[in-house]
């Protein structure tokens, strides 16, 4: 990314077990949210060449999972995937 881009980033947590949640049931309603933020930060600046988009997530299977079932809508939105590791590493899984 060159200078002066804007990037905007949503960033989701791994959701924490409780007696009424499970995790893995929890974190496919907060990527339906984070996928919402990304349709709308699309549509707010969709002709701004100096915007980026990102979402960015921990990098757990339920997350890859879904970032895989929706790629192709990822790459018509031009939003970028970051995962974060459990020792804190931030990597691209894909460019946006």
């Amino acid at each position: 990314m060159g200078e002066g881009y804007t990037l905007h980033i949503e960033v989701k947590g791994y959701p924490l077990a409780t007696r009424r949640t499970r995790p893995n049931v929890q974190a496919p309603q907060l990527y339906a949210q984070a996928m919402y933020t990304a349709m709308r930060l699309y549509d707010e600046h969709a002709f701004d060449m100096n915007d980026r988009r990102a979402l960015a997530f921990p990098d757990v299977d339920v997350y890859t999972r879904l970032i895989h079932r929706t790629d192709r809508a990822l790459a018509r939105l031009r939003v970028g995937v970051f995962l974060i590791g459990h020792s804190g590493n931030v990597w691209a899984m894909r460019d946006y």
